[in-house]
């Protein structure tokens, strides 16, 4: 059995309940790890105390998936590539003075069976804090009380990753608004078949009927867990001409070969 020291990435959630000043910072906000079966892996998350208070903080796990509204829904303790029941902390309660710091200190061994991609959150929550309206004449105030939640993501990918997949179930160019000003904007319809953590970059080629390229757009790179689904939305930047063209979007997520989708479209007068 071998034991692994763990560095992270920097993405993940923040949640506000009621609005308030960041008393707390967490750093890194993504740990990524490519693990082995069998193996036992350790690492720390920094905790940061900004603020001129104690703060007492809660740590807690979620099994969190983004939507393609945007929103996270909460997949429950049995969702089915959660590594949440994997992980051990140093402690779930911590003090941290004014301007101090802690280390949130982690260690997890990966299931012998193990394979493709397994995450869940790791949620750092703050003290309660009672928020002061702004003071408006003649009006109820009344006082909220508010507390600041950070969401670690915290994903392993275990074995070849090679197997990666993807789908895009569609793919379509339409103007942005009704207005004839409005530009083209491409949309696809992204979502990860497989069981690994995918990051996905590409493109978006517009050609005339004769093949010409007349447009190019980046697709800039997004991560997608397992199951994950995406709606994309690039605008065309170019001015098109009147008349009929072709839309090809070619993605790359890592895996042995490439997502595309194809559509025709055309300019109005």
């Amino acid at each position: 059995m071998k034991t692994s020291w763990i560095t992270g990435l920097a993405i993940g959630i923040i949640f506000l309940t009621g609005m308030c000043a960041r008393a707390f910072d967490v750093s890194p906000m993504t740990v990524e790890i490519n693990a082995k079966a069998g193996n036992t892996y350790v690492g720390e998350i920094g905790i940061f105390n900004t603020a001129a208070k104690e703060e007492r903080l809660k740590v807690f796990t979620r099994n969190l998936l983004r939507q393609r509204d945007g929103n996270y829904v909460d997949l429950g303790d049995g969702a089915e590539r959660s590594c949440a029941g994997w992980i051990s902390f140093n402690s779930t309660l911590f003090t941290v003075k004014p301007d101090g710091n802690a280390p949130l200190k982690y260690s997890f061994r990966v299931p012998d069976d193990a394979r493709g991609t397994y995450w869940t959150y790791i949620m750092i929550e703050g003290t309660k804090r009672p928020a002061k309206p702004s003071v408006i004449k003649n009006k109820v105030q009344v006082m909220i009380d508010t507390r600041l939640r950070i969401g670690v993501r915290f994903v392993v990918n275990v074995g070849d990753a090679s197997s990666r997949k993807s789908e895009i179930k569609s793919f379509s160019v339409a103007r942005s608004g009704d207005m004839a000003t409005e530009k083209y904007v491409s949309h696809i319809n992204y979502v990860n078949t497989g069981d690994y953590f995918t990051k996905t970059k590409g493109y978006i080629e517009i050609r005339t009927i004769d093949g010409d390229v007349v447009g190019h757009e980046e697709v800039k790179e997004f991560a997608s867990l397992p199951g994950q689904e995406w709606d994309l939305k690039v605008p065309i930047e170019k001015e098109l001409e009147p008349g009929a063209y072709v839309a090809l979007t070619v993605l790359d997520y890592g895996g042995d070969s490439l997502s595309a989708g194809e559509t025709g479209f055309t300019v109005d007068q």
